[in-house]
């Protein structure tokens, strides 16, 4: 996700999410896929996802960096847009969102 900061390189994941290489095009169903592609339980991604992006979020702060490309990958791991489930609801919107 952070290389959509350097145009020289790649928007594209390294690895598929659930069949998705475009993070801007991620979803729940990718996660999904994801999941029963792993042998996962389904319930259990849709709950770990968001829990690791909250993790994620609360100690980026931490590092001490302060540069704008650190700001604009918070900014993008914190937008709605970015992560597909709703933590109160999962099928309302098909989109993950961060709990604040």
């Amino acid at each position: 996700m952070s290389t959509r900061y350097y145009p020289e390189l790649t928007r594209e994941l390294a690895m598929k999410i659930g069949g998705e290489y475009s993070s801007d095009k991620v979803s729940e169903a990718n996660f999904e896929q994801l999941a029963e592609d792993a042998g996962l339980a389904k319930p259990l991604v849709r709950r770990r996802v968001p829990e690791i992006v909250d993790v994620i979020l609360a100690n980026l702060g931490k590092t001490g960096i302060e540069h704008p490309i650190a700001e604009a990958l918070t900014e993008q791991i914190s937008a709605p847009s970015c992560w597909a489930f709703s933590a109160a609801s999962p099928r309302e919107s098909g989109k993950m969102r961060v709990r604040a």
